[in-house]
């Protein structure tokens, strides 16, 4: 133990190795007992066990609410909170203004979900943040706040994450991560202001729900409705393209249609949601087919533009053999 504290704590492994080098003698490891100072220096977090995956839909939701946006959304918003299915990976996204409308939240999230699949929420997990757990009252203890009475009255089990480990809550704290990745990304793709952060979120939400994860043996759309998804009215986020306002008084030599970009999906109707960056508002119109001939009409022009050029490079290549 002498050596061992000489030699700043290392661990016995690492003293072994000197001594079969030739570094030092032979040392007695039967008096390497348990060293109270490593304890005390060297503890680190738990392992992470192995959880246990639910067995059906809403037997447990995972959830968190992300940090503020340094750039707040168009119409307010600075946080955004997801709930994800732990058997399905089926995930909600709501934008809010402040940390107090969760408890709000929530049970709007409730009430859809148990009316929708019948079942009931069984269980929730989260961090200790104040909104979910409670606040502190002025003594050291943390007091159970709205949120946590809120579940016990409805008969959810809460399951909250030990202090200091965020990663015992990885399945929300990963996909806020991926969630955040896949709207910069997409802003960084377009030509659209960062204010639209909340349209690419909620976009990144609707393909996950529909493509293939890792945690799950199908896509999370097809766990949670029983139905197989379908991608192909997928659109680039922010690509531009042409619709058609409502206009109950349209004059007839007046232009039907107007620039805009796509920016989201519709969860509620077949449609799409577009922006028009010169008058800084929203549409919402089904304009999949309109979409679709903006991008024949491009890829036949490239087509054009391909044999042009192969046939100026014939005539060119005809032009030397003659000479």
């Amino acid at each position: 133990m002498l050596w061992h504290k000489r030699l700043g704590h290392i661990s016995k492994q690492r003293i072994e190795r000197i001594v079969s080098d030739g570094i030092l003698d032979s040392l007695n490891d039967t008096d390497f007992k348990i060293c109270i100072e490593c304890i005390k220096g060297k503890q680190t977090n738990i392992k992470k066990l192995g959880a246990k995956r639910s067995l059906n839909v809403l037997e447990l939701i995972h959830t968190d609410i992300c940090d503020p946006f340094p750039t707040a959304s168009w119409n307010g918003h600075q946080y955004f909170i997801t709930f994800i299915g732990d058997y399905s990976r089926y995930g909600y996204l709501y934008l809010i203004h402040e940390k107090s409308e969760y408890l709000d939240i929530f049970k709007i999230f409730k009430a859809e979900v148990e009316n929708q699949l019948g079942k009931k929420i069984k269980a929730v997990k989260s961090d200790r943040g104040g909104e979910y757990y409670g606040r502190y009252d002025g003594s050291s203890e943390q007091r159970p706040g709205s949120f946590a009475r809120y579940l016990a009255e409805c008969g959810i089990v809460p399951q909250y994450t030990i202090p200091g480990i965020p990663s015992q809550n990885g399945v929300a704290e990963r996909r806020n991560r991926t969630l955040k990745d896949m709207a910069r990304s997409m802003i960084s793709h377009s030509s659209l202001p960062e204010s639209l952060w909340g349209e690419a979120l909620k976009t990144a939400v609707y393909i996950l729900n529909r493509v293939p994860s890792k945690a799950v043996t199908k896509t999370p759309y097809e766990l949670w409705t029983g139905k197989k998804p379908s991608i192909r009215h997928f659109y680039v986020w922010g690509c531009p393209g042409e619709a058609r306002p409502y206009k109950p008084n349209e004059r007839k030599l007046e232009s039907r249609t107007v620039s805009c970009y796509f920016v989201e999906y519709s969860e509620r109707s077949r449609g799409f949601k577009f922006y028009d960056s010169s008058s800084k508002s929203f549409l919402r119109r089904a304009m999949l087919n309109l979409l679709r001939i903006l991008n024949i009409v491009r890829v036949i022009k490239l087509k054009i533009l391909i044999l042009r050029r192969n046939m100026l490079l014939f005539l060119l290549l005809q032009l030397k053999m003659i000479r």
